[in-house]
């Protein structure tokens, strides 16, 4: 344990921080994606998948469909929403001035967050259950699953992504 400016910086504070970067760091690559696939910011895109990870919150915990269909139709959906927005809207306002593209998609994003408002509640409290479950202690830290999950697929994705991007 270190202390830094009166706080207690431990390991598994570290670690954890860690593994909420690479997330940051997969959502600042897909926007680096979206940006050198049309030469725009999207601002709706985080919205893109707010709403997909919260309709599959509703459909794993309020009406019991299992994690992986509630994942694909998440998958799914997010896909659906950043197609619909690419075919209606950046694409109808591309040789527009990019500070209209920049209201559109906050325009967008704006109409995503009420569609949010528009799925039912969970009124259950229990935790979603991930693929892996379960917590280990490896070299002194408190490893769970979620974290797990984050550990192997966020490089994956990463490695995918890259290779794609250079071919």
């Amino acid at each position: 344990m270190t202390s830094v400016f009166a706080f207690q910086i431990t390991a598994d504070f570290v670690f954890r921080g860690l593994v909420e970067g690479m997330i940051y760091g997969l959502i600042g690559l897909g926007i680096v994606l979206v940006h050198r696939a049309t030469g725009i910011i999207n601002f709706a895109q985080s919205q893109f998948g707010a709403f997909a990870t919260l309709l599959m919150l509703v459909l794993t915990l309020k009406y019991d469909i299992p994690y992986g269909v509630g994942l694909v139709v998440a998958l799914v959906t997010g896909a659906a929403l950043g197609t619909v927005t690419e075919l209606l809207v950046v694409r109808r306002l591309f040789t527009q001035p990019r500070l209209l593209l920049f209201v559109a998609t906050l325009g967008v994003s704006q109409v995503i967050l009420f569609l949010m408002f528009q799925l039912p509640e969970v009124d259950s409290v229990e935790p979603l259950k991930a693929p892996i479950e379960g917590r280990w202690e490896v070299l002194g830290l408190n490893v769970r699953g979620d974290q797990l999950m984050v550990l192997i697929v966020v490089p994956i994705v990463m490695i995918i992504l890259t290779w794609m991007l250079q071919r």
